[in-house]
């Protein structure tokens, strides 16, 4: 199975939610890329479209977070020459620290509580962008990133 088949199998019953934007934050950019986004199927996403909407994932509801999130990591697996910046997101969220006590309130609403499955296919799609050459340049943050998943996964099994 490839990568991008691990990732849309583990991510198959999450289901559009109603509520895309989480309202209590501020209407300033992340929010406004939030609700661009949520005009759209995630399977309508592309990576142009991504790229205008790079701080979306930031403003999003639980739901819509893990509805919207396989397609922002199979979208930056595509070759370019510009570092896809709506995967920031992702890895500066991930770089939470080395102990779940370190995570803030707003980082546990939006990772724990995935399947292991889902952890699975972002640990497998971490190792992909750590393995391409441009796609991500800072090989610490990948790493802290894994270990940051491989921790929310081992959360299920406690």
């Amino acid at each position: 199975m490839s990568i991008v088949d691990q990732i849309y199998a583990a991510f198959k019953c999450r289901n559009r939610p109603s509520v895309i934007c989480d309202v209590s934050r501020p209407l300033i950019s992340d929010r406004q890329d939030a609700e661009q986004v949520g005009r759209r199927l995630r399977q309508d996403l592309d990576w142009a479209f991504l790229q205008e909407h790079a701080d979306a994932l930031y403003a999003m509801t639980p739901g819509s977070f893990r509805y919207y999130i396989p397609q922002f990591m199979v979208l930056a697996m595509h070759r370019s020459r510009v570092t896809p910046l709506f995967v920031s997101p992702i890895f500066q969220m991930l770089d939470a620290g080395p102990d779940e006590t370190y995570w803030s309130d707003r980082f546990k609403l939006l990772w724990v509580g995935m399947t292991s499955e889902e952890y699975e296919a972002i640990k497998a799609w971490l190792i992909f962008m750590a393995s391409t050459d441009g796609a991500w340049d800072d090989d610490l943050v990948l790493a802290r990133a894994f270990d940051t998943v491989d921790l929310l996964s081992q959360a299920i099994e406690r």
